[in-house]
């Protein structure tokens, strides 16, 4: 499949987390999407500043229109966390929202959605991308990730969705394994012998 994700620090302040889902399946996909992911590592984005998430999904998406491109697009979502302002700033292009779970995890938490109502990448020239800040108020984990692991066939049953999903990931911490590991569990078990159709991709971020 065509997902990938990454990170890096952008400067001594800056921590950048992303994911990119690449529309379509095989080489083509994969490729694409690596592609991606290494511009952002390198930071060899002409004019974008990386600490704005606005700028980088305009910046990537003049580069990588749909219509030089074999027709592939691709949905994003992008933050940089400000460690000493305790700011998220993020953006997301036609991707599911990250999660926002805060600690302690004692309780049923109902996860913030953090999304942006912008077009998918290369669908368009300029289509002009939105950017959303959130204060971080306490310790907390961040989920990025792509819809594979919430779109889950089940045999004569409906769908695992995204509602169910976000209510899975605010559940109290269990004992046994990482919110992770009980989600891969979960999705194990709904999939049965099917496995999984598509991507699992996803990336915890912890803050303190």
């Amino acid at each position: 499949g065509g997902d990938s994700l990454g990170y890096h620090w952008v400067d001594g302040e800056h921590f950048a987390f992303y994911v990119v889902d690449v529309c379509g399946h095989g080489v083509g996909a994969a490729l694409h999407s690596v592609s991606v992911i290494n511009l952002l590592r390198t930071h060899t984005l002409q004019g974008a500043d990386f600490r704005r998430p606005s700028q980088v999904l305009a910046n990537l998406n003049e580069m990588f229109l749909m219509e030089k491109h074999h027709d592939m697009y691709f949905t994003m979502w992008y933050g940089v966390y400000h460690t000493s302002r305790r700011e998220l700033v993020y953006a997301s292009a036609g991707h599911p929202p990250a999660l926002l779970v805060y600690m302690p995890r004692d309780d049923v938490n109902q996860p913030i959605q953090l999304q942006t109502p912008n077009l998918f990448v290369g669908g368009m020239s300029n289509p002009g991308f939105t950017e959303e800040t959130v204060t971080v108020k306490g310790a907390c984990q961040l989920y990025v990730f792509s819809d594979g692991v919430f779109e889950i066939v089940r045999h004569n049953e409906p769908v695992w969705d995204f509602k169910r999903f976000v209510q899975f990931m605010g559940q109290p911490l269990s004992s046994s394994g990482s919110p992770l590991d009980n989600l891969l569990r979960q999705v194990m078990n709904l999939g049965g012998s099917e496995g999984l159709d598509d991507d699992f991709t996803i990336m915890e971020v912890s803050i303190d």
